[in-house]
């Protein structure tokens, strides 16, 4: 990740490619965490924090951390190859497990995007229960709406 980033601040371009593929690693990284919590506030169990004890980072040994995983590969070797950042976007546009109602992942015109503010986060979590990829709705947004949210 660092090594990539490294790479990508070659330009301003390449660096908007790289912010794109970091952004989406934090968002899914921090809903693996607001799952654990979920489901420890709703049942007590703190069992579901036991995955991060054994990952680099947070969302690793989540749902489609091999595709993330993937992603970070391919966009680090476009970088290796002297790709444009035209190629980072174009890879970051084939992701089908992106949100992208919310983000338009892939596009250069897209800048940052605040996803604590309420008119973004209804909509992320109401596609992660509803139409997100069905590894992510089984593993990753399966856990209990607070009330305020349900």
């Amino acid at each position: 990740m660092i090594s990539g980033a490294y790479k990508a601040v070659r330009d301003a371009d390449t660096w908007r490619a790289w912010t794109q593929y970091w952004l989406a690693q934090v968002l899914f990284g921090d809903l693996w965490l607001q799952r654990a919590c979920s489901h420890y506030f709703a049942t007590g169990d703190a069992s579901g924090f036991d995955a991060f004890l054994e990952e680099e980072r947070p969302g690793v040994s989540a749902p489609l951390g091999l595709e993330k995983r993937h992603l970070l590969d391919d966009l680090n070797a476009l970088l290796d190859a002297g790709a444009e950042a035209e190629a980072l976007f174009a890879r970051l546009a084939r992701e089908e497990w992106l949100p992208r109602h919310v983000y338009d992942w892939g596009n250069p015109e897209a800048r940052s995007i605040d996803f604590s503010r309420p008119d973004v986060v209804g909509p992320l979590i109401e596609w992660g229960f509803t139409a997100s990829p069905e590894p992510l709705r089984k593993g990753l947004f399966d856990f209990p709406l607070p009330e305020a949210m349900a």
